[in-house]
């Protein structure tokens, strides 16, 4: 007696967004000030150097991160914008 299993793959059907002014101003605002506010705290650490660049990276990546999880289409140029910072940090000094 034979028995036959037979397994059939669907495609996922996965929507994504697209941005439009009002979401890449939001974005960027909040890029910008959650920067400036880490880049703030990270000032009152004596011994801590390029503050400002390592909260830009930190926001960014959590932005991207986010905007991932919301299936943004966009979501790359943050990562792109993201790895820019971070090399000009590590090999721009």
């Amino acid at each position: 007696m034979k028995c036959m299993l037979t397994i059939t793959i669907h495609p996922l059907q996965t929507s994504t967004q697209r941005f439009n002014l009002k979401k890449s101003i939001i974005i960027t605002l909040s890029c910008a000030i959650g920067s400036l506010i880490l880049g703030y705290l990270l000032t009152l650490i004596p011994s801590q150097r390029l503050v400002f660049m390592d909260a830009t990276s930190n926001c960014i990546n959590l932005c991207g991160v986010i905007l991932m999880i919301l299936r943004f289409k966009e979501s790359w140029w943050l990562w792109f914008n993201n790895d820019a910072i971070s090399f000009n940090g590590l090999f721009g000094n």
